[in-house]
């Protein structure tokens, strides 16, 4: 089948986009229409995405700043194959349960790796071991993201953020929590992007504290959603 670049941005609603996955989505078409020539398998794609993520995991890890910078290179080109690998499931129709559960798997992997290793690279630097808790809040705050969210979408079918009497018990609170936090994907493509511009200006450090607030500022709120939305139903019944 001839695949064209205007048929592969077609299987996707850039309207949903949040800026960050935008800007990856724009770059995948190239890859995608690259790896659909070659005969890839979304699957084949998520592991060599793996490969790319823990390039970027062991560049982070010297501490030093040109394979950091590597690094940086590393972490963008595995975002970018992560939305790749979706592209071609969507564009050729053979999406399935197993690489739906899969995809999460592989980035639930490479974050706590990536993480890693910009917690070693940064004891590397610093020499202090307190260092190392602001990585660590980032990669609670990461895996916390991706329990909740994806939970949330397969328990409660994104009830929280549909429920009228939610939207007029939080007004605008609620407003925000979905226009920015959500549409805005505190998720791969803004931990990638975040953590690629650290890496390119050399400011890991600064790019952790980031994800270490908004990650765990992210799960909490949709808990609270999750929260609200089902005490509002009880309060109906």
């Amino acid at each position: 089948m001839n695949y064209t670049l205007k048929k592969i941005q077609a299987a996707e609603n850039w309207k949903e986009l949040s800026p960050f996955l935008f800007f990856y989505r724009k770059i995948s078409v190239i890859f995608t229409w690259f790896l659909l020539k070659a005969k890839f398998t979304p699957n084949k794609i998520s592991a060599l995405s793996v490969i790319f993520g823990i390039f970027a995991a062991t560049g982070f890890a010297t501490g030093e700043k040109e394979t950091i910078f590597l690094g940086g290179i590393m972490s963008q080109i595995y975002m970018i194959l992560d939305c790749t690998d979706g592209y071609i499931a969507r564009v050729k129709k053979i999406c399935t349960k197993f690489g739906a559960v899969y995809d999460v798997v592989k980035d639930v992997f490479v974050n706590n790796v990536v993480l890693l290793g910009i917690g070693i690279g940064l004891y590397i630097q610093t020499q202090r071991l307190e260092i190392l808790l602001i990585p660590f809040l980032a990669l609670f705050g990461m895996n916390m993201t991706v329990v909740t969210h994806n939970t949330q979408m397969m328990v409660f079918r994104d009830e929280p953020l549909r429920d009228s009497s939610v939207m007029k018990e939080l007004g605008s609170r609620k407003k925000f929590l979905r226009e920015i936090m959500i549409k805005s994907a505190l998720s791969g493509s803004f931990q990638y992007f975040i953590i690629g511009i650290g890496a390119f200006i050399d400011k890991l450090l600064w790019s952790t504290v980031i994800l270490a607030i908004f990650q765990n500022i992210y799960w909490i709120s949709l808990v609270f959603l999750i929260y609200i939305s089902n005490r509002n139903q009880r309060i109906r019944k």
